[in-house]
């Protein structure tokens, strides 16, 4: 593998990053705080117990799931296809399928690829993915194409090292298993370590990613490891069709690891944690009881301390007063202050306590959620959009259809893939069509009333007022007069059978005229 290491749990140890990681945990303690334990063990469970208050795993919810909806689509493919213009003129000089006949096929890979995604759970791991974007700004998640799953993965389990315009150059990646849990061709690489196993033991696993260059096209190695020992032969993958993708939030150039979303607004955030524990220890506090007993009033202190409901004390109950702290005023400017943390953090996260059914959400909500979306979060959602969207696209094509994968490694195939906002724009020009047809029913008729207004030239107004050229849905000149020419022979061909017919017809009546 990487020339500097020879094992990767030499890698791994070198390389990371224990600043960031101690970061990305204090502001899923803010948040989330189950998302990055300590303590990334096999069998093992650390308590994330915490006096954070709940509105912070509130709005990196809120936030992760208007973005899981905006970026994938329930109704649409969240990508589109679309060749290369050196492709496009390869396919009209060949001449074996039409260009239509092929961007047909694009649309249909890319549904196919979309249903791949939504099946086994694969919108829950995606919101998995952007908790762990939001709140540490890293993430690995890796694709199983036999299994048609995903898995994602957080800092504490991997490590990664990045050139200087942020490519991954190797990332290990750490998990642990039980020895009882191992396939056979495992324990045997074990064997010849010469160590004890029993099925209670504990064995790290990993896989090596590393950069390899092959004539004129990038790519990773993927090799794996058991304990320090590789128990099968490495794999090599194109560089859009690696497995393993390490999707970042934001990073800064010259850092390995990406920050995350919550780091831009980390002092509200600690503020609302450490207030919110403030108040509420303060409420607690405030709700404690003391009892004051005049000396004078004959009551017995222990006897008063020591008795339970229904007891029979003596002593005058007028000089028996109870006793709250005080400090109402106080625990109001606390709550003022944490209620202006949070509507300061409410719109950055768009957090508006609405909520619907994603299955119903029309195309112009997605269209405004992601105009909205994009001023609010500025270059953090273009940036999840390419480091999320892109990897997976590539990856459900190419399994959908195998040739994909070996035209796009050949140079064959320049397919580009649109995500993000211009992926919603098919649904949107349909819309917008629809619109314009609709303007034309009801333009056209008073159009006709007139005889100096040119109908067609309605119809490319209106057409060119909703953006849409009307090549795009017309007849060519071409295709005009090779229509034209089809009607015309057509009519002649009825004329002919018709005087054919009539012929006919008219021999049958001279005949049974003669007959008689």
């Amino acid at each position: 593998m990487s020339g500097t290491y020879l094992t990767p749990d030499a890698a791994f140890t070198e390389l990371q990053d224990g600043a960031a990681l101690q970061a990305a945990r204090t502001y899923a303690k803010y948040t989330i705080p189950s998302l990055l334990p300590r303590q990334v063990e096999v069998g093992t469970r650390e308590s994330t117990r915490t006096c954070a208050p709940s509105i912070g795993a509130t709005l990196v919810n809120n936030l992760v799931a208007k973005l899981v909806d905006l970026l994938f689509p329930v109704q649409t493919p969240f990508f589109s296809l679309s060749f290369s213009p050196e492709m496009i003129k390869r396919i009209q000089d060949d001449g074996l399928i039409s260009q239509a006949e092929a961007e047909d096929r694009l649309v249909e890979l890319a549904r196919a690829a979309k249903r791949r995604l939504d099946a086994n759970q694969g919108r829950a791991r995606m919101m998995l993915a952007l908790s762990h974007l939001i709140i540490a700004g890293n993430c690995a998640i890796h694709r199983d194409q036999k299994a048609n799953t995903l898995r994602v993965l957080g800092m504490g389990n991997f490590v990664v090292q990045r050139d200087n315009i942020g490519r991954v150059i190797q990332a290990v990646v750490k998990e642990q298993n039980f020895y009882k849990a191992l396939p056979p061709d495992i324990k045997e690489a074990l064997a010849g370590t010469g160590k004890s196993y029993n099925d209670r033991s504990k064995v790290d696993m990993y896989q090596w990613v590393d950069l390899e260059w092959k004539p004129k096209q990038a790519g990773y190695r993927v090799s794996y490891w058991v304990d320090s020992v590789q128990y099968k032969p490495s794999e090599w993958y194109p560089e859009k069709t690696c497995p393993w993708f390490f999707p970042v939030c934001n990073l800064i150039p010259g850092e390995h690891y990406g920050r995350g979303y919550v780091e831009h607004y980390g002092p509200d955030f600690q503020m609302l944690a450490e207030l919110s524990a403030a108040q509420l220890s303060y409420a607690l506090k405030m709700l404690e009881v003391r009892w004051f007993a005049d000396p004078a009033s004959g009551t017995r202190i222990d006897d008063l301390a020591k008795s339970v409901d229904g007891s029979v004390l003596s002593g005058a109950p007028s000089m028996v007063a109870p006793v709250e702290l005080p400090g109402g005023q106080k625990l109001s400017v606390v709550m003022d202050l944490v209620q202006q943390a949070l509507i300061r953090l409410q719109k950055p996260f768009m957090y508006t306590g609405e909520v619907r059914a994603a299955d119903r959400v029309t195309a112009y909500e997605l269209q405004r959620d992601d105009r909205e979306a994009g001023q609010l979060l500025g270059g953090v959602y273009s940036t999840l959009a390419s480091e999320v969207q892109e990897p997976l696209a590539y990856l459900l094509v190419s399994e959908v259809d195998k040739a994909f994968e070996v035209h796009v490694i050949s140079g064959n195939i320049q397919a580009s893939v649109v995500t993000g906002s211009p992926a919603l724009g098919a649904s949107t020009e349909v819309d917008s069509l629809l619109e314009a047809t609709q303007q034309i029913a009801a333009a056209i008729p008073v159009a006709q009333l007139d005889a100096r207004v040119d109908s067609k030239r309605v119809v490319d107004v209106i057409l060119r007022g909703k953006s849409i050229p009307p090549s795009l849905i017309m007849y060519t000149p071409e295709e005009q007069r090779a229509n034209e020419e089809a009607a015309a022979a057509q009519q002649q061909a009825q004329a002919a059978q018709l005087e054919a017919s009539t012929a006919v017809d008219q021999a049958a009546a001279l005949g049974q005229v003669l007959g008689q």
